[in-house]
């Protein structure tokens, strides 16, 4: 179990493992990044004992122009959030968030760092962020051949 090798953050009720839409618990990688382990059996097809990664973060100074950014991926969310917005479909997500915003469970503010990621999608694109250091790669999803 995870909280085996590392200590679990807990959330205002000092939960360390929540259930909404799945169950999540939350943890510090070594550069301080927080991230979310999510186990949504439903949506994802397990791996090597892992499950799909089904969301990721990346702030920006503004979600509305990020989801402009990202036009080029498949998005069910239609999210109107200005500080908020999930950008993607069951497959997986990119959690749009202001910079600065709280970041749950440690209401630390979420900063802006280096993301690379490869994704499977309709089309093959890679995209280079010409403002914030993001670069994603996606290639052709299965089902699209």
């Amino acid at each position: 179990m995870i909280a085996e090798r590392l200590p679990l953050l807990s959330n205002e009720q000092g939960e360390e493992i929540m259930d909404w839409k799945g169950k999540q618990a939350y943890f510090y990688d070594s550069e301080g990044n927080i991230l979310e382990m999510v186990v949504r059996e439903e949506v994802c097809e397990k791996r090597n004992g892992w499950f799909d990664v089904s969301e990721v973060g990346m702030p920006c100074t503004c979600v509305k122009n990020m989801q402009e950014d990202l036009n080029f991926l498949k998005d069910i969310h239609n999210g109107e959030d200005r500080m908020f917005s999930f950008y993607g479909d069951h497959h997986g997500s990119f959690v749009l968030v202001n910079q600065g915003r709280p970041w749950f469970p440690t209401q630390r503010g979420a900063e802006i760092h280096p993301l690379e990621i490869e994704i499977e999608d309709r089309t093959e694109i890679e995209f280079v962020h010409p403002v914030y250091p993001y670069k994603i790669r996606a290639k052709k999803r299965a089902e699209f051949l």
